[in-house]
């Protein structure tokens, strides 16, 4: 399947505080998926950045 949506080495901060790092994604078109992780490990972030 082709991907429909790349991320490659994606870093974000805030404030002096490193909330993602060095982040590599790549995802398929027509595919459902969940991001599962603990408070504050930046999923809400990664999806801003989509």
């Amino acid at each position: 399947m082709d991907e429909y949506i790349k991320i490659s080495n994606y870093s974000k901060s805030i404030k002096g505080h490193q909330i993602l790092d060095n982040v590599n994604l790549s995802l398929d078109k027509g595919k459902i998926y969940g991001l599962k992780g603990r408070n504050g490990s930046g999923k809400t972030m990664l999806m801003r950045a989509i």
